[in-house]
């Protein structure tokens, strides 16, 4: 339909038209004005504390102690299973977070601003492999010797910036990308343009990767967090073409199983993004915009790489791999856009 097209196509320049920057750090309290007293915003779809993988509960108990909430952990895991506290997805405040992605009023965040649309998203300083920043607010050589100290540190940026990206492409009538991919350790939930604030979501899947030593399967969780938020613009598996050295990691093959994941991604995207071009595909742009409709009519799912989490408390990382969302994702938003636009 023409009008699906204009839509789709105005959703596709807002995201390339994006100029995302740095702009701050800053508590979350300051800048997240709908974030209240005891309520712990978590990665992925809603969901309840009786639905909550162990590595989420764990993390909202720390979130708790952390605010001083509760004296230990014990305590935080009652005081969650209580009711007294408010759990709410990052998204509902234009905001992200890896893993379980925990961002309450006494965290600092990153600013990104999109000064093309005047929008900003946050994303929690991300402190690596559980470990607690060891930041000063005047001491910059501090500052930069933890940033160049932790590999993951520019993850949370790009997420931030993914998120101020796409989000000026969310609530265009009629359009049928998608906006929003997360997930909690428990369920896969995307968001589409033209649906609005409504989630469709389906079981969050295991990734496929490769394990620290000492692990198996067995001690996976299902796949958690934000960062799929960067495949919305092209990044994260959408590039892998671009990142060989990234392959072998993830477990995902040579780098010729790479360049073709993200020539399948341009089988279900509006088009490529011409200012981030890839050598090995002969400088053609990252594919950009996931349309509900190339996914179910190709059946190719968006591949994501993610890291994989310990479905213990407290245990963290324990490898790395590439996912796809549940196909009952998009089955769900198709028609949930059929009746919402009077298709039959």
């Amino acid at each position: 339909m023409k009008r699906i097209d204009e839509a789709n196509a105005e959703a596709h320049r807002r995201i390339l038209a994006a100029e995302p920057v740095l702009a701050d750090v800053r508590l979350a309290r300051d800048v997240l004005p709908r974030l209240g007293d005891r309520t712990v915003l978590h990665a992925g779809p809603p969901i309840t504390w009786e639905r909550m993988c162990g590595p989420m509960r764990g993390a909202v108990a720390g979130a708790i102690v952390f605010e001083g909430w509760a004296k230990d952990l014990e305590a935080a895991m009652a005081l969650a299973a209580s009711g007294a506290i408010a759990f709410e997805p990052n998204h509902h405040h234009d905001a992200v977070g890896p893993m379980t992605g925990m961002t309450t009023r006494g965290m600092a965040v990153l600013v990104v601003e999109n000064r093309a649309f005047g929008n900003r998203a946050f994303c929690t300083v991300n402190e690596g492999l559980g470990n607690l920043a060891d930041t000063c607010e005047h001491d910059l050589g501090r500052i930069l010797r933890f940033v160049a100290g932790n590999d993951m540190f520019f993850l949370n940026v790009a997420m931030a910036l993914a998120k101020a990206a796409v989000a000026p492409a969310h609530g265009i009538a009629h359009s049928t990308v998608v906006t929003t991919m997360a997930r909690n350790g428990t369920d896969f939930g995307i968001r589409v343009s033209g649906t609005g604030d409504r989630w469709f979501t389906g079981p969050a899947q295991m990734a496929r990767g490769l394990l620290f030593a000492g692990y198996s399967d067995a001690d996976a969780n299902q796949d958690i967090g934000d960062s799929c938020i960067t495949e919305t613009v092209g990044l994260g598996g959408f590039a892998m073409a671009a990142a060989p050295a990234v392959v072998g990691f993830l477990g995902a093959g040579r780098l010729a199983d790479a360049i073709a994941h993200t020539r399948r991604m341009a089988e279900i995207t509006l088009g490529p993004n011409p200012a981030w071009r890839l050598p090995t595909l002969d400088m053609d742009g990252v594919p950009v915009g996931i349309d509900i409709r190339k996914v179910l009519s190709t059946g190719v799912l968006p591949v994501i790489n993610t890291a994989i989490a310990n479905r213990l408390p407290g245990r963290g990382q324990i490898g790395a791999g590439v996912v796809h969302p549940p196909m009952a994702c998009f089955e769900q938003a198709l028609v949930a856009f059929a009746e919402l636009n009077g298709v039959a």
